[in-house]
């Protein structure tokens, strides 16, 4: 195969990169990781939100070069704006997810799904609770289990309409039957609700609210902060699970656009993100990968699959479920 510009060595010439996983080390790793592959890269972090609609009100005059980290939800926002190119991965025969990639826009590096977890002193994979309707359908596990206290992040969302989407009713002014909406009331009824300046891991880890669930990238950092490796409970119907995506922003600059592509190629490459995973814990789409992750993830990778959601759906339904919740559930 002819080798395209775009795979040659990097020239230097200056990326800057969009990213919401700045966080605990991650853009320091990255910015170093890069110089030494030759790269000069400046990196922008802000949360997923933010990072979205700056990227959209810049359309006309962009300064990212490359977007990292979104979910595929927010990479939808993007695309209808039209201000990603499209291209192809070098490692594009190594990813998982492959429905995420057939625009030919952006291309999944991470999967996340999102994972419960109990103490693993007070629990074995026999006592625990085996998916979520166990928590509200037996007493033994009422006021033992965290529900979500806010809903504006991507993990809480997931939680709940990996529970609402077993309720579908298409005609139903919410797309969800009356059944789900007592399943969801439930849920928040026998739950606890973490309050501010207490930490839902921590519960967990102290055996004090002995189930919770988290974020499959977040897992290492949180089991290394409170000396805890919990039990990883995958329900046979699948997690709720994103995907974070990588993209490069249309410029008239071909230079730029070049370079943009070799640092993609590069940062999501089997190798850099085999390290990366093996670093910060997370689960990478990159099936190649995956054999260098830790093993907790690689233990995921072979336990989970992920819950059939329809996020198109989810996304056009799930401000009016939270003003439900909010207004009706929570009152």
């Amino acid at each position: 195969i002819e080798k395209k510009e775009a795979d040659s060595k990097p020239t230097g010439e200056k990326i800057v990169l969009y990213t919401n996983n700045g966080s605990d080390g991650r853009k320091e790793w990255v910015r170093e990781e890069a110089a030494k592959a030759g790269f000069d890269v400046e990196v922008v972090e802000l949360g997923g939100g933010k990072l979205t609609a700056r990227v959209i009100s810049e359309k006309n005059q962009p300064i990212a070069d490359v977007v990292w980290g979104p979910s595929e939800a927010q990479f939808s926002s993007m695309k209808k704006e039209d201000i990603l190119i499209k291209w192809t991965p070098v490692w594009v025969e190594q990813v998982e997810g492959v429905a995420y990639t057939k625009d030919g826009i952006s291309y999944p590096y991470e999967i996340q799904p999102k994972i419960m977890l109990a103490n693993s002193d007070l629990y074995t994979a026999e006592t625990a609770p085996k998916d979520y309707p166990d928590l509200w359908e037996k007493e033994e596990f009422h006021g033992k289990y965290a529900v979500p206290n806010k809903f504006d992040g991507t993990t809480n969302r997931a939680i709940l309409s990996g529970i609402l989407v077993r309720y579908l009713d298409k005609d139903a002014e919410t797309g969800i039957s009356e059944e789900g909406w007592e399943a969801l009331r439930q849920y928040f009824k026998y739950g606890y609700r973490t309050p501010e300046g207490e930490n839902d891991f921590e519960n967990m880890a102290k055996g004090k609210v002995p189930i919770t669930f988290t974020f499959a990238s977040g897992l290492k950092n949180k089991a290394d902060a409170f000396h805890h490796n919990p039990l990883v409970i995958t329900p046979a119907i699948g997690l709720p699970s994103n995907t974070n995506h990588i993209g490069i922003i249309r410029k008239d600059d071909a230079k730029k656009t070049e370079e943009a592509e070799r640092f993609a190629n590069w940062l999501c490459g089997t190798e850099t993100i085999g390290r990366y995973a093996q670093q910060f814990g997370i689960l990478p789409a990159n099936k190649e990968a995956v054999e260098q992750a830790t093993d907790a993830m690689k233990e995921l990778s072979k336990n989970m699959k992920a819950q059939d959601i329809d996020w198109d759906f989810v996304n056009d339904h799930i401000e009016d479920w939270i003003s439900k919740i909010e207004l009706e559930i929570l009152e």
